[in-house]
């Protein structure tokens, strides 16, 4: 039991100190509502971490990965296809950046924080 919050514990606190969550609450401060939008985001936020948790742990026991020697196999290879998921994604937004001197768009989450209730 020790051995996975030792595996898990540095994904936690990675999610944790993530950046975006630390923007997207700062600039939610600066809203006219605040508190309620913080409220409602905090409360999102844990939430959607607690069922991702859950249906990954469901998923493991019903396809047996958590018990298997072939399931160690499994998810090392599911580790392998999402991170080279992850650097061809980064590689896109890399070639989609705006050129030296062009001013970049805001995005369109970060205009809508203005208008939420």
């Amino acid at each position: 039991m020790l051995a996975v919050f030792g595996e898990v514990l540095p994904l936690a606190v990675g999610v944790g100190i993530s950046p975006l969550p630390i923007l997207v609450v700062i600039l939610m401060l600066l809203t006219p509502r605040a508190k309620a939008v913080a409220s409602a985001y905090l409360v999102g936020w844990v939430l959607g971490l607690v069922l991702v948790g859950l249906l990954a742990a469901v998923l493991a026991q019903t396809t047996g990965l958590s018990t298997q020697d072939e399931g160690q196999t499994t998810v090392a290879w599911g580790q392998v296809v999402f991170g080279l998921l992850l650097v061809v994604m980064a590689w896109q937004q890399w070639r989609s950046r705006p050129a030296p001197g062009e001013e970049s768009a805001l995005p369109g989450w970060l205009s809508a924080l203005d208008r939420f209730t």
